[in-house]
């Protein structure tokens, strides 16, 4: 809220819209589909305003993720690929991962994760460091009747994150 306040008084968009795209997040990780709408609202608003590709990418990968949300499957689909070609330009590695990860909750909500398969794999080593595409493939496994795979995917992630901060952290 104070960098919106604060960026509002001066007038600074670029603000103004960062601190809309963090309320957006938090909403979304909160669950408060209400505060979503009126953020992505918000964020629409001045994504007209600035007319800046990346805000045009986040702004339409926003709308897919309400239309998967509402099970609205075929309209999470095309803002998801329109989204994309957009990030394609404006943010490629950002909106690869974007594409996929909206793309394997679609599939997902469908009953077709395993559709998948071939890209959950390099998903994996691709975007190492975020661990949503070996949840998938756990996920994947589990559906699948590999229940031994699921848990050694999903201890994967554990490995490191179970051992105790060095005390100069």
């Amino acid at each position: 809220t104070e960098i919106i306040e604060l960026s509002a008084g001066r007038g600074d968009l670029d603000r103004l819209m960062e601190g809309h795209r963090l309320r957006l997040i938090h909403a979304f990780e909160s669950g408060d589909i209400d505060g979503l709408r009126h953020a992505l609202e918000t964020t629409g608003r001045l994504t007209r305003q600035l007319r800046q590709p990346v805000h045009l990418w986040a702004q339409t990968l926003g709308s897919a993720m309400i239309s998967l949300f509402e099970g609205r499957y075929d309209d999470a689909e095309r803002e998801s690929s329109e989204a994309h070609g957009i990030g394609a330009i404006a943010q490629p590695w950002d909106a690869e991962f974007g594409y996929r990860v909206q793309l394997c909750a679609l599939r997902r909500e469908q009953g077709r994760l395993a559709e998948l398969a071939p890209i959950l794999t390099p998903s994996t080593t691709e975007y190492g460091t975020r661990a949503i595409f070996v949840c998938y493939a756990a996920v994947l496994a589990h559906e699948r009747g590999d229940d031994d795979r699921a848990r050694t995917l999903l201890r994967s992630l554990t490995r490191d994150a179970l051992e105790p901060l060095s005390p100069d952290v």
